[in-house]
This record gives C-alpha cells, sequence and structure tokens, in this order.
C-alpha cells in the first residue's frame, strides 16, 4: 500500500496593518488609510480617491494644495491626520521607513 500525499502547503498569509484616519480642512472630512510598516498614506475621498502618498506628510500637502486654491495657508492651518477611532493625532515615525514613490495611483 503506498502512503498517502502530503497535503499540500500553504505559504503564511502576510498581515498588513492599515489603521483609518481622518483630517478635516475648510470645512471638509477626508479619510484615508495609514500603514505604519510602510509610512505610506492612501486618500479614500474623492478627488484622490485610491491615490497613495508616501507619508502622512504628503498627503496632507496635496489636501492643503486642493484646498488653498491659491491662497497661502500659515503654517499653523495645516491639516493634521487623525486616528479615525480615537481622534489622536497620527505619530508616524520615520525609524521603520522604506523606499517608496512620492505618490502613485491605485489599481
Amino acid at each position: 500500500m503506498e502512503p498517502s500525499p502530503a497535503p499540500p502547503r500553504v505559504p503564511p498569509t502576510l498581515t498588513v496593518e492599515i489603521q483609518p484616519v481622518v483630517v478635516s480642512v475648510a470645512g471638509h472630512t477626508i479619510r484615508g488609510e495609514f500603514t505604519p510598516a510602510t509610512r505610506e498614506l492612501r486618500i479614500v475621498t474623492r478627488p484622490w480617491s485610491g491615490t497613495t502618498f508616501a507619508s502622512p506628510a504628503a498627503a496632507a500637502h496635496a489636501v492643503v494644495r486642493y484646498f488653498a486654491v491659491g491662497r497661502p495657508v500659515r503654517t499653523l492651518d495645516r491639516p493634521v491626520w487623525r486616528l479615525a477611532g480615537s481622534g489622536a493625532v497620527l505619530r508616524a515615525t520615520a525609524t521603520h521607513r522604506l523606499h517608496t514613490a512620492a505618490h502613485r495611483t491605485a489599481c
């Protein structure tokens, strides 16, 4: 009697932590998803819908440019990303930064 074949090996799945975040600017709430492992932030609100930025700061800069429409934005008025659940200010440490593009559009 031949031994039964071994079951196929299933590779472990990679779990990626994604934190929902929000920012308010000019009376609008912009939603996004922050990935701590890469420091990337993907905005899910239009007009960016699915655009991924290399950092929360880069995403905030895009939001400011859109809503400023030629008006200067003071440093104190710059938007701050907050964790959607708790409202805590998003702190993106630079210690684990990976090489990423300035921004890219999701497929």
